[in-house]
């Protein structure tokens, strides 16, 4: 059965109208499946008409899974046409209004309401930031792009942490349960690869792409997704994570792994963070550290943070400037000897300690 909540696409008179259609047609429909999670320290509670988005897409998140009973501080709906029946906008009223990184413009007047539409993954994003309820539709959860398993509904995710006071940052983390280090670079700079080492170490794995960090006077790094991707031509170089690979993700531009599933005692969900470490490739056998200014961590740090997250500007620009104004911030100089950097990393920690 086809339930659609919108009828003529033309009718659609705002961010908020598409809102309140789709999220009746979704009560609706039936019971809900539910999932909960414990992010950041709250709860969140992902709510389906059906099993197959949520078994899509909770691997990510799993080491986040929460038994909690208290009420949920953010509910998501997640629905997807090919096994729900909740049928979606039709593309041209989305795509005549988007701007950059898929942000509706005129979505909101008052900072309440967000939407952003996907369209290489035709998949809709829907925020209400008085009530925290969020809608994450999708055509079909089986086509899914391998990031978007990975990295589920970082746009939703972005919104609800803004409203809360956190941010979503790219970068990786790695740590104990005493502090911990964000490692801040552009994509391409060993980022991936240093976090991914580290599992062979004591240092124990929060995040290899995206985190949440929260600022203020003790600043804390928590993890998002316990999933990392890597470029396939740096597997030669981590061979401990061959047997590891998802088979979806070969053929495609980045190799995909999920590291709760094959290494779970490495997961950390957080810690305090302190130190921002930025990456860069030596090409020398022994990899070494020094101190940075905060302005170059955060130009490390600001930029891919910046253009990948929908709508984030000076808020989040100040948010992270905060972090590295807080933390002492390195140069990490990395060797080809992958066994060296994780002691490096342990060393700056160590340092820090003493």
């Amino acid at each position: 059965m086809v339930i659609d909540p919108v009828g003529d696409s033309r009718a659609v008179s705002s961010a908020e109208d598409l809102f309140r259609r789709m999220r009746d047609a979704i009560e609706r429909a039936g019971e809900l499946c539910l999932r909960r999670l414990s992010v950041a320290g709250r709860i969140v509670e992902l709510a389906s008409p059906g099993e197959r988005y949520l078994d899509e897409i909770f691997p990510a998140q799993a080491h986040l899974e929460s038994k909690s009973t208290a009420a949920a501080d953010l509910r998501i709906y997640v629905v997807d046409y090919a096994s729900n029946g909740i049928a979606g906008p039709e593309a041209p009223w989305m795509l005549k209004v988007p701007a950059s990184r898929g942000e509706i413009r005129g979505a909101s007047a008052d900072g309440r309401w967000h939407a952003a539409y996907s369209v290489g993954r035709n998949t809709l994003y829907l925020y209400d930031a008085h009530e925290r309820v969020g809608i994450c539709w999708t055509q079909d959860a089986a086509a899914l792009p391998g990031h978007d398993r990975a990295a589920p509904m970082l746009f939703l995710w972005h919104w609800w942490l803004k409203a809360i006071g956190m941010g979503m940052v790219h970068g990786a983390a790695l740590g104990f349960e005493d502090g911990g280090v964000l490692l801040a670079a552009r994509g391409g700079s060993g980022k991936s690869t240093t976090a991914l080492a580290c599992l062979r170490s004591p240092l124990r794995y929060a995040a290899d792409d995206y985190c949440v960090a929260e600022s203020g006077v003790e600043p804390r790094i928590h993890s998002m997704y316990c999933t990392a991707k890597v470029l396939p031509d740096n597997l030669q170089r981590l061979p401990h994570m061959a047997a590891a690979v998802e088979p979806s993700s070969v053929g495609t531009e980045k190799l995909i792994f999920n590291v709760r599933a094959h290494w779970p005692k490495k997961i950390i969900t957080g810690f305090p963070l302190r130190a921002v470490v930025v990456p860069r490739v030596s090409g020398l056998p022994e990899t070494r550290f020094e101190r940075i200014a905060l302005g170059a961590a955060l130009r490390a740090l600001a930029p891919s943070t910046l253009f990948q997250l929908n709508g984030a500007g000076a808020e989040e620009f100040r948010r992270m400037g905060d972090l590295v104004r807080r933390a002492p911030c390195y140069m990490l100089h990395l060797g080809t000897n992958l066994d060296e950097i994780p002691r490096a990393i342990a060393a700056i920690l160590q340092e820090l300690r003493a």
